[in-house]
């Protein structure tokens, strides 16, 4: 069964009212040795007061099936470049999982394309990744980012200016950099309320290593400021779905206003 809202806290409108009388008086039954049944869901946690759940959790093996996150992360690039007999340096590991998407499929065509480029018994550096790793459109947003916050206006554009030339459309590149401020703006008040790395991470639900780059790229900047460049982004993007506005200028226009905003007192 998949998608078994039922089992957790969450209420839904679009859900039907499950009658699990039935259900239980099978969960109750002796003799289910043989009997395989797998429930799917999507949720941080089970509803543990639940009824359903306590005897599922009686009867049943639970699994989790959390992205893979930190050291686990690692360890899976580790493991797969050993197939191919070929090492991962430090610094090439926190950079290729920088730049690759969460797709543990993709990650796993990537570090295929790198071994085979070093051969068995080679050594898998950062240039090596950068410059045969396909970079994620999320992580092409993030040097977006990087350059607003630099101050790089001239920069900026060219690099929206090729994304949307790639056909992203500007719409999309809205949502991600809004990602973006809102992270660099969650994280400005997690420092100053003292939280540790780990800690913002957990909070953010990102590696500690994405925290770690997004922390370098708020130094200097004005909280004040961000905030109000999210809203600003929040008035854009409702212009340019509502047709007020022209996507291209409108963003070229942002952009350009952003790199600026970003370090006004």
């Amino acid at each position: 069964m998949k998608h078994a809202f039922l089992l957790t806290g969450q209420k839904r409108k679009d859900s039907a009212e499950h009658d699990l009388r039935q259900f239980e008086r099978y969960l109750d039954k002796e003799n289910q040795e043989n009997d395989y049944v797998i429930f799917t869901v999507e949720a941080e946690k089970l509803d543990e007061r639940k009824k359903i759940v306590k005897k599922l959790k009686k009867h049943a093996t639970v699994v989790q099936a959390a992205p893979l996150a930190g050291t686990e992360l690692e360890r899976f690039v580790n493991s797969q470049a050993k197939q191919y007999d070929v090492t991962f340096l430090d610094e090439a590991i926190t950079l290729f999982l920088e730049v690759t998407t969460a797709d543990l499929q993709a990650r796993k065509t990537e570090i295929e394309k790198l071994a085979l480029y070093v051969g068995p018994g080679g050594t898998i550096t950062k240039d090596t990744v950068n410059e045969l790793v396909s970079k994620s459109l999320e992580d092409n947003v993030f040097t977006l980012i990087d350059a607003i916050s630099s101050g790089q206006a001239e920069r900026a554009l060219m690099m929206y200016q090729d994304l949307v030339f790639q056909g992203e459309e500007p719409i999309k590149l809205v949502a991600l950099i809004g990602r973006q401020l809102r992270m660099m703006s969650l994280i400005i008040d997690m420092e100053e309320r003292g939280y540790s790395q780990q800690k913002m991470a957990q909070g953010l639900g990102v590696p500690p290593f994405v925290v770690g780059k997004i922390r370098k790229k708020t130094t200097g900047l004005n909280p004040r400021a961000l905030n109000e460049a999210l809203a600003t982004l929040a008035e854009v993007d409702y212009k340019m779905k509502t047709g007020y506005a022209d996507k291209e200028t409108a963003m070229v226009t942002y952009i350009a206003r952003l790199s600026q905003q970003l370090h006004e007192v």
